[in-house]
């Protein structure tokens, strides 16, 4: 298994373990009600570090590579206090990815995995229903001889 595939495979475990998550998916689209409060982790894009040098070395040498996936999260709740539960499970997730050591050993080095931000919104009713997506950059070390 590439390391992108670990990455990804390890976000779903970290998701699955937050507590207060419900149920965590990889790549599903549409949520149903009964399922919240829920984890979406989608896979993202991925392209090629700035810092690795091109057309310095053979093509199947190793590369740096940043990989973009988002994880969406989505509760629900009363409007008094659905702000902070989906602000309850940013922190989580920020934290648990931030400083699970599998994830650190899968990326390049200590700057290898960074939080970019989120956005977030909601819906009105008699409940709300709250979503934001928290997007990370992870680096790693592509490895052509591997795949």
């Amino acid at each position: 298994m590439d390391r992108r595939e670990q990455i990804l495979a390890r976000l779903l475990v970290i998701a699955q373990q937050t507590a207060g998550i419900n149920v965590a998916y990889r790549n599903k689209p549409g949520i149903n009600e009964a399922d919240l409060d829920v984890v979406v982790i989608c896979d993202g894009d991925e392209q090629s570090d700035e810092r690795d040098p091109e057309g310095s070395r053979p093509t199947n040498s190793p590369r740096r590579v940043v990989m973009t996936p988002s994880i969406e999260i989505t509760a629900g709740g009363p409007p008094e206090t659905i702000g902070s539960t989906i602000n309850g499970y940013r922190a989580k997730l920020i934290k648990a990815i931030s400083t699970d050591a599998t994830l650190i050993t899968l990326c390049l080095d200590r700057f290898g995995i960074r939080y970019l931000g989120c956005v977030s919104g909601s819906g009105l009713g008699s409940t709300m229903e709250a979503n934001m997506v928290l997007n990370f950059a992870f680096a790693y070390r592509l490895f052509p001889d591997e795949l």
